[in-house]
């Protein structure tokens, strides 16, 4: 599965994902189906160069017979222009999606400005736009109930979202991935998230990568 999160706060938008790809196999006359942990090294989080908008993605790693990260690229060479609105490039990646497989078992994050206004999406079967009223806050997605039950549980934690500051996001965003990782990883079970965090920094004047793991490797 995966866990993905957007952060979006006055100075800008945080987009953060694990790394973690897992695959199953049915054992012949049992029937019995176990998972495994196929790859840390799994792309989950990209930026669209065309217009500096960010897509994470969490859910089934494969879409048809493309990974995902390849739907992605495919996606943007012939389905995205300079000119698009980041709801357009939410909407028409829903339809992308579909005509490949129906169902694709995806959740996508799409972040980005139009002009000086921060727009957030979430694309599953239909869109939904994560910050409708502008208000600044975080959106999670994926196998999220270790981090959701720590947000959101008993005591819910409380953010001042309007005046925290770049620096600040950045660090909560790789948190909130971190910390749904470590309970997966201490917890009976398949733990399904884990690896490198990668984390991607949307601003009004920029997009960069503050952690890739292959980027900064390379580097």
């Amino acid at each position: 599965m995966s866990v993905i999160a957007t952060v979006y706060i006055p100075e800008g938008i945080i987009m953060a994902a694990d790394s973690r790809v897992t695959g199953s196999f049915r054992h012949g006359e049992s029937n019995m189906v176990d998972r495994y942990t196929l790859s840390d090294n799994g792309q989950k989080v990209f930026l669209l160069t065309k217009k500096r908008v960010g897509i994470s993605a969490c859910g089934n790693a494969e879409i048809g017979s493309q990974t995902v990260a390849d739907c992605i690229r495919e996606f943007e060479s012939a389905h995205v222009s300079g000119e698009d609105t980041i709801e357009a490039i939410a909407e028409n990646l829903k339809e992308f999606v579909h005509q490949k497989k129906k169902d694709a078992g995806v959740i996508f994050h799409v972040a980005g400005y139009d002009g000086d206004e921060q727009r957030i999406f979430e694309v599953r079967d239909c869109v939904t736009r994560l910050n409708a009223d502008n208000a600044y806050n975080a959106s999670w997605s994926g196998d999220i109930s270790h981090l959701t039950d720590l947000i959101n549980g008993k005591t819910p934690m409380v953010f001042d979202w309007n005046h925290m500051y770049l620096k600040d996001g950045i660090e909560l965003a790789e948190f909130m991935i971190d910390v749904n990782c470590k309970a997966q990883r201490f917890s009976i079970g398949v733990a399904t998230c884990g690896g490198p965090i990668d984390i991607l920094l949307i601003t009004k004047d920029q997009a960069r990568w503050i952690r890739h793991k292959i980027l900064n490797d390379a580097a």
